[in-house]
């Protein structure tokens, strides 16, 4: 397996723990990471939801955003890398 994929892995499982732990969802929402991409040079990691019910997909979103610091930090005490990937999320249309 290549480097990427095991880091994109990694924060797959570990941005999950952080959602089902330490993230109070916003009511009436499921909130589902799909993949997760890293750069070859692993200074970002693209993360992919699915979110429903459709139409909270913005007021989901701008939580998430929110709370984009909180998940950083939890990644930087449970990822043994050096500098964690900054986090960006998109929505997962298929």
């Amino acid at each position: 397996m290549v480097r990427e994929e095991q880091v994109s892995q990694v924060i797959l499982e570990e941005f999950n723990n952080f959602l089902v732990r330490d993230l109070e969802m916003p009511r009436d929402c499921l909130v589902t990471v799909t993949k997760v991409e890293v750069t070859n040079d692993l200074k970002q990691a693209f993360i992919f939801l699915s979110i429903l019910p459709i139409n909270r997909v913005g007021t989901v979103l701008e939580f998430m955003n929110h709370h984009l610091g909180e998940a950083a930090m939890y990644l930087s005490k449970h990822l043994k890398l050096r500098i964690v990937p900054k986090l960006n999320l998109k929505i997962d249309d298929s």
